[in-house]
């Protein structure tokens, strides 16, 4: 019986501590999120500032840049081996400090890898368009949003 209530114990434990990372998205955002391949996503990234979206990507960049004392800039590509002249194409991307060891465990490489669907909202600077990211899971809570989390 001990046995049992610490696993239980420990299960919530789990899960409070994996909300406390995750971004919560109301239903109405969540429910017109689209997938984008990286060179899709780059045509039409200024339409679609402020909205929620679904990268294809198959590695990060190896550099990644501190630009403040809580967020860090990085790059997500996807490799595209039909199309000889490019390639690669890559998306530029914000990943807060609570998420970077989440973010540093993506791979850096292109080893024939499926797409991973990586999660961010488009967002838009000085520079160009960019994507912060929020996560690879997602859950639904009994309201309808999404919880995104890595």
């Amino acid at each position: 019986m001990a046995r049992r209530v610490f696993f239980i114990s420990l299960s919530v434990a789990i899960f409070t501590a994996t909300l406390a990372f995750a971004e919560t998205v109301d239903a109405l955002r969540w429910h017109g999120v689209q997938h984008y391949d990286v060179a899709a996503l780059k045509k039409v990234a200024d339409l679609q500032v402020g909205k929620v979206v679904g990268i294809r990507c198959q590695y990060r960049s190896k550099r990644m840049a501190r630009i403040r004392a809580s967020w860090y800039e990085a790059n997500l590509w996807q490799y595209n081996p039909q199309d000889h002249r490019k390639p690669a194409e890559y998306i530029r991307v914000k990943v807060a400090r609570k998420d970077l060891p989440a973010f540093e465990s993506l791979p850096t490489d292109y080893s024939g890898r499926p797409p991973t669907i990586i999660y961010g909202e488009v967002q838009k600077d000085n520079q160009s368009t960019f994507v912060r990211l929020l996560g690879t899971k997602v859950a639904r809570d009994p309201g309808r949003n999404a919880i995104v989390s890595w």
